[in-house]
């Protein structure tokens, strides 16, 4: 009875399949993390150049420039000013950018990988129709998604207000102190609440990423009937490979019986089986079997070993041993060697 396709997904995923869903691009991903990771290592990096910053900043503001008229200034002293911001931030403009596109690399390569998949940039025509952006749009999993968001939303908005309430103090104490006081608490202060919030944003990242990671692995789990499907694409259709087969065993047959003829003699149990040996004292050093078989393909060996003039001898406990024993193309087994001498010898008398 076929599996109905909304069958439960109990199976885990093949690595076939995981492979699969690489190349169309779907990976565990949190763009949380990542937005996290980058807000995090630019705060961390302003609170390092901050003191560079300022200094910089000051010169900048205590240039002779801004010491002009409003009727001296013009688009040449415009572009000088540019130029002279430009020349002390630069460095801190190029630190950032590349700051900013190593934490991209590393958090993403943590999370995925080294990846790339062509599949994303496809028109999928499914994505763009309204019926399915509707389905998507009031589906559970679009709900829980939204509800997440609204959660995390609220527990940065928490973090905000606990920290709006520990600098309470500092605030109102900066309002009564001169500009260098107020401008220093408040570089502070951003600063704590740029890392604070951004350090929560990581958290909640990670978190998002778990949820993402277990996710993924549900989208991947398969049903039986998809994981029998896959073994019979793997493996071949069972009758197929049972074709191929039968006719592997065809052709391995008609090469061991057009050696028949070659034979030195043939051993019979006496119709159910039938062993073909051969042996050339002069450059073999034990007799080799060439041909053996049982039911019907004993009974080809024989007729051919008439047909050829080979001696078939009917001798059951030897042929059943030779059969069960050696295969064909190898030599015979030394406990066997005094048997199949005797057989031989019999015959080299008969021949003279």
């Amino acid at each position: 009875m076929a599996e109905r396709s909304d069958s439960p997904k109990t199976e885990e995923a093949t690595p076939r399949r995981r492979q699969e869903a690489r190349k169309k691009g779907q990976v565990a991903y949190s763009s949380d993390l990542s937005n996290g990771a980058l807000l995090l290592a630019g705060s961390l990096l302003l609170l390092y150049l901050g003191a560079d910053l300022g200094n910089r900043l000051k010169q900048i503001l205590s240039s002779e420039l801004l010491s002009l008229e409003r009727q001296d200034w013009g688009v040449a002293q415009t572009v000088s000013l540019a130029k002279i911001a430009m020349q002390q931030f630069s460095h801190c403009v190029l630190l950032l950018i590349g700051t900013f596109f190593a934490i991209t690399l590393i958090v993403g390569f943590a999370q995925a990988g080294f990846h790339y998949s062509s599949e994303s940039f496809k028109l999928d025509w499914e994505k763009v129709s309204p019926a399915s952006g509707w389905s998507r749009l009031l589906s559970f999993r679009s709900a829980l998604r939204g509800g997440m968001t609204i959660g995390k939303g609220l527990f940065i908005v928490a973090v905000i207000w606990w920290l709006m309430v520990l600098s309470t103090d500092e605030l109102s104490s900066a309002s009564r102190g001169t500009l260098d006081q107020a401008v220093g608490t408040g570089w502070a202060l951003t600063m704590r609440f740029s890392i604070a919030i951004s350090a929560t944003l990581v958290l909640l990242g990670l978190a998002d990423y778990a949820y993402q990671k277990w996710q993924h692995e549900q989208d991947l789990r398969m049903t039986r009937r998809e994981l029998q499907d896959e073994h019979k694409d793997d493996e071949g259709d069972p009758q197929v490979r049972a074709r191929i087969k039968k006719l592997q065993r065809e052709i391995s047959q008609r090469r061991m019986l057009a050696d028949v003829p070659t034979a030195t003699v043939v051993l019979t149990n006496p119709t159910h089986i039938a062993v073909a040996l051969r042996y050339d004292r002069h450059s073999m050093s034990a007799p080799v079997v060439v041909a053996k078989g049982a039911g019907g393909v004993a009974k080809r060996i024989a007729k051919l070993a008439h047909d050829n003039g080979i001696p078939v001898m009917e001798r059951k406990p030897l042929a059943r041993a030779l059969f069960k024993s050696v295969n064909v193309g190898q030599e015979i087994p030394l406990a066997l060697y005094k048997a199949v001498a005797e057989i031989l010898a019999h015959l080299l008398r008969s021949s003279n």
